[in-house]
């Protein structure tokens, strides 16, 4: 898997007309000592309508990097992505935004149920995440309810992510 830098900032361009101006602003940043790094993104739906290809994203950023001379990293996204449409984008992304809100909400089989809540099971009842005052007690009703909200969106990002 692939470690970004931690400050990122997603510019969309629609048209694929301002990649330079967009990458402009990010070399001024970088002049006044904020290093933030680029992600183009345009999701498959923008895509269709604006009749473009991921590829075209690709050569846009690549364009606006060389011109400005730009030394950092940047990343071309796979923005909202299902498995429908992952194939399209993965010759020309590094950077990939799953999308599974249409799966949250389905209930998974009551097998991916079990077996959710017997692998959840291991890490105790209690949660406590660095930063957050309390911890988070989650009991066998918190975790069927997690299951049944968000296993199938969980099964299908993996599909995602497996495929890509």
């Amino acid at each position: 898997m692939l470690s970004i830098e931690p400050y990122t900032v997603g510019i969309g361009d629609r048209f694929a007309r301002q990649g330079r101006a967009q990458l402009e602003a990010l070399v001024r940043a970088k002049a006044a000592g904020i290093n933030v790094f680029p992600v183009w993104n345009k999701s498959y739906r923008e895509h269709t309508l604006i009749k473009t290809k991921p590829a075209d994203v690709r050569a846009e950023s690549d364009a606006a990097v060389k011109a400005l001379g730009w030394t950092g990293a940047y990343y071309v996204d796979a923005d909202h992505i299902s498995l429908k449409n992952v194939e399209g984008f993965i010759s020309a992304s590094n950077f990939f935004t799953i999308d599974v809100a249409d799966f949250a909400g389905q209930a998974a089989t009551p097998e991916a149920e079990e077996n959710f809540v017997k692998t959840a099971r291991r890490f105790g009842e209690t949660l406590s995440i660095p930063g957050i005052d309390r911890p988070f007690e989650i009991g066998e009703a918190g975790l069927r309810a997690a299951a049944r909200k968000f296993q199938l969106a969980m099964q299908e990002a993996g599909r995602i992510y497996r495929a890509i």
